[in-house]
């Protein structure tokens, strides 16, 4: 498989974008439970709303599965509050602390020695759990290849034509594009938020402005 492409962006990117892992909350924790419930939190909200809930949460419950489970719905709820549309990830969350249960027995870093696809599969089948959520999980925690694709992504993505189409489309593509999925997903968000912005994107200084087919066009 040839990753020139790939390659030549992320030298670039390299110059120019320090990746800080206070910037992406799934870096933030290692517990594999915490790391679920940050990317969880983390859902249609910033890394600073959800950290600063996940941090709430181990606080307040901890990161055994089995107090998630027995915690009231209501007090899950306003301890995740910060991260935003709390009443439904708190059902997530608790969903999630029963499949590990039942799963793991509790102890969610066994799925080490599960294949990645099948994890992924099994936690697709939680209610409030998509592609993105579980490639997450699966690319920081188990180290698998897998691409997730959020807004920054796809947008940048398009904008530098090397892919589009739905979620499965454009994260196989990238795969085949780079070689190191997991700095290359850090490095495309990171790219995303300070220079290929949704509007007013800093074309003139952004260090792929020379091979974007789309830069100064906004």
């Amino acid at each position: 498989m040839n990753y020139q492409q790939g390659n030549k962006i992320i030298y670039r990117l390299r110059q120019s974008i320090t990746i800080d892992k206070e910037s992406y909350v799934a870096m933030q924790f290692s517990n594999p439970f915490e790391i679920l419930v940050s990317i969880i939190l983390s859902q249609n909200t910033n890394d600073k709303n959800s950290s600063r809930a996940t941090r709430r949460f181990v606080e307040k419950i901890g990161t055994d599965p089995r107090l998630v489970i027995k915690t009231d719905q209501n007090e899950l709820s306003e301890i995740i509050k910060s991260s935003g549309m709390y009443n439904q990830k708190a059902r997530t969350i608790k969903r999630a602390a029963k499949w590990v249960v039942e799963r793991y027995d509790g102890d969610l870093s066994k799925s080490r020695n599960d294949d990645p696809q099948s994890v992924k599969n099994e936690l697709l089948k939680i209610k409030g759990i998509g592609p993105k959520t579980a490639d997450v999980f699966l690319l920081f925690y188990l180290g698998a290849r897998v691409f997730p694709v959020d807004v920054h992504i796809k947008r940048v993505s398009l904008r530098l034509n090397l892919a589009k189409g739905d979620y499965s489309v454009v994260s196989k593509k990238l795969l085949n594009v780079f070689e190191n999925p997991l700095e290359a997903h850090l490095m495309l968000i990171a790219l995303g938020r300070k220079y290929c912005r949704p509007k007013a994107p800093k074309c003139n200084i952004c260090p792929l402005n020379d091979i974007c087919p789309s830069a100064n066009i906004f």
